[in-house]
């Protein structure tokens, strides 16, 4: 296991106790290591239980030609396509993740299949010479008045919106679009 955080003492001794003496804790690495054990591993499991925003360990694992094993929610499953990209499970179903890992060790060529298809994902959408041309569009559209009109619903009672989490605030009047850049990916 490659990345360090609180739980990692924790595992440590779980491991110990079940006797899983092959698991091997290399804390944190040099972004160059974890690219190379990233290259040589047959998939890689992003086992959140959390609405992940745009998780770039899924997208560095495109990029090494390796498929994603994810949960059925958030940008997770918006970025893994089911049994070509990788796997979805069960959000929070251990059994489900579990069986989906077990079936994926055991089917290493359909694992490759989906190795080969997680490049060219990420060569058609995630590489920065991509981007660019995407987010160039996108400012070309918005010179132009060429985006489609934004149509963002009014709250009537903004503490229940929040709660809800249902709440779109809307620019000001001058304001025609709004646009957010994150690391290099348009949104």
């Amino acid at each position: 296991m490659i990345g360090d955080g609180p739980l990692r003492a924790d595992l440590q001794s779980q491991a110990g106790r079940e006797g899983l003496s092959t698991i091997r804790f290399e804390g944190a690495l040099p972004r160059e290591k974890v690219f190379d054990a990233m290259k040589r591993s047959r998939f890689l499991v992003v086992a959140s239980e959390c609405y992940e925003n745009f998780p770039m360990a899924i997208v560095e694992a495109f990029a090494c030609g390796v498929p994603a094993i994810v949960p059925d929610l958030g940008a997770c499953a918006e970025i893994v396509a089911d049994g070509c990209t990788g796997l979805r499970f069960n959000a929070g179903d251990a059994a489900d993740l579990a069986a989906k890992i077990e079936w994926a060790w055991t089917h290493p060529l359909q694992m490759r299949e989906m190795g080969l298809a997680a490049r060219a994902a990420f060569e058609a959408k995630y590489t920065a010479p991509r981007n660019l041309r995407m987010l160039l569009e996108i400012y070309e559209r918005a010179i132009s008045g060429d985006l489609p009109s934004l149509s963002v619903p009014q709250c009537v009672d903004n503490n229940a919106c929040l709660r809800d989490s249902l709440c779109l605030i809307r620019p000001p009047r001058t304001t025609r679009y709004v646009i957010t850049i994150f690391g290099g990916f348009h949104v």
